[in-house]
């Protein structure tokens, strides 16, 4: 319960229930898993995030290829995932992709990240779904 995540009210390609059921999931369909962490609210970096999430090349990457579970900082959902990944959580908003297996990070995004923001990852669709394409592919 406390570990629910936040459900955008568009449709989207985010897992509907919490991390422990995306985590399931991921494992029984053998993808791996995006954890989005977002600032909450109107802040202007969630909306450019909720931009990416919104294109259609996206949104198909991430329904017919991951798990995806959208997290707002300050919600128990993001402080547990802070207590196995604190580097990531407190990089907000960004985008960790992991091993549903084994928990390992395939690869992580997030403001302050110079050399994963200079790609785009998470700012710009195409790199965005580049990235998750390439990632996938090596999963």
């Amino acid at each position: 319960r406390g570990l629910q995540a936040a459900v955008m009210s568009s449709p989207s390609a985010f897992h509907g229930g919490d991390v422990a059921s995306a985590i399931q999931s991921a494992r029984a369909s053998a993808r791996p898993l995006l954890i989005a962490l977002h600032p909450g609210g109107d802040d202007a970096r969630s909306a450019s995030l909720d931009a990416v999430w919104a294109d259609e090349d996206v949104r198909g990457e991430l329904g017919d290829h991951w798990v995806a579970v959208r997290l707002e900082a300050s919600t128990a959902a993001h402080r547990n995932f802070a207590q196995i990944y604190p580097a990531h959580a407190s990089r907000v908003p960004s985008v960790v992709a992991l091993d549903p297996n084994d928990g390992s990070v395939l690869f992580a995004s997030g403001d302050g990240d110079a050399e994963t923001s200079s790609l785009g990852v998470g700012t710009n669709a195409e790199a965005t779904c580049g990235r998750l394409r390439e990632t996938r592919a090596a999963f």
